[in-house]
């Protein structure tokens, strides 16, 4: 009788503990955000089906000013990484061309790639590198045919 008190006791106590079972689906942890941008194309390269009826010159003061507001914007969501609508395969030239701004000798030109994820990249502090890992920016998008809008989903 005495062996079967403890035995009960034993169970109680066993289930009365509160237990920690594994997180398998990782439910406890943080979750990825992702925001997702499209802009039209700032370079028009005449690829697309869609035809810009007005100029567009991203580079001058007044559009500065206003991708400055944007820029500002998603860096509060502060992206750990950065996708672009670039081809996978062309990755060494996307980190080489990021390399190069980073170290003064690439002048940023219209393309959207530049003014959106470089400045960006930039301002959050990415290193050069040679791989997506280090720069933050990824070329992972592709699609065909081209239509009038570029892709950016940032990450954190």
């Amino acid at each position: 009788m005495r062996l079967r008190f403890l035995f009960f006791l034993a169970l109680v106590a066993a289930v009365a503990t509160p237990q920690q079972t594994p997180d398998f689906l990782h439910e406890n942890e943080p979750r990825t955000q992702l925001m997702f941008l499209g802009v039209f194309h700032f370079r028009d390269a005449g690829l697309d089906d869609h035809k810009p009826e007005h100029q567009f010159d991203v580079l001058s003061d007044r559009r500065q000013k206003e991708l400055e507001v944007v820029l500002d914007r998603l860096a509060e969501f502060a992206p750990t990484r950065i996708a672009v609508e670039r081809r996978a395969t062309k990755q060494e030239s996307l980190d080489a061309d990021y390399s190069s701004y980073l170290n003064g000798g690439l002048e940023l030109t219209s393309h959207e790639i530049h003014q959106i994820a470089f400045r960006l990249a930039k301002r959050l502090g990415r290193e050069e590198g040679s791989t997506c890992s280090k720069t933050g920016i990824t070329g992972a998008l592709e699609r065909s045919p081209p239509v009038p809008f570029a892709l950016f989903f940032f990450l954190r």
